[in-house]
């Protein structure tokens, strides 16, 4: 199988499992509107990450979570604040946690990604923030920015701390 077929395969399994997802949550009591934002979460992070970026399966996907938080995300999703890392992480959590209800993953390997983004989430937030720091100071486009610029944004951004 070639990677478009491994990958459109990929994503048709994902796509039965996040309506599975929505399905149990409705069940469960969700709103349909809260159901929809977790199955819109979760499906930024198997189908355009896991899958289309990293190449693995929707089962291992709670190995890369850190890269996805800590780079991929914040670059990639226009949409990236501290909020929304926050309400994302929690509905990773909320389907790997349905994934091993269902026996498609380990318990160790839900603890793995449970404890990474306890673990993680303040580094997280801290990288969103100074990142869009940096986009309001250097709009795209009108500056590229060097390790020396970067150093000078960290004190910037310690100095504001301090007022």
């Amino acid at each position: 199988m070639n990677e478009k077929a491994i990958i459109a395969n990929n994503r048709r399994v994902n796509n039965e499992y996040l309506d599975r997802f929505k399905k149990h949550m409705l069940e469960q009591g969700l709103s349909e509107r809260a159901a929809h934002n977790h199955v819109f979460n979760v499906d930024f992070f198997l189908n355009e990450f896991v899958n289309s970026y990293r190449y693995c399966s929707m089962a291992k996907g709670y190995m890369v979570i850190d890269e996805f938080f800590d780079d991929w995300f914040i670059e990639s999703a226009t949409w990236a604040s501290p909020a929304t890392i926050r309400e994302t992480a929690k509905s990773i959590k909320k389907f790997y946690k349905f994934l091993g209800a269902i026996y498609k993953i380990h318990d160790w390997e839900y603890s793995y990604l449970e404890s990474t983004i306890k673990e993680k989430m303040p580094h997280w937030i801290e990288l969103v923030e100074m990142w869009k720091l940096n986009e309001r100071r250097f709009p795209a486009g009108k500056y590229e920015m060097n390790e020396e610029d970067v150093e000078c944004q960290e004190i910037l951004r310690q100095l504001d701390r301090r007022r």
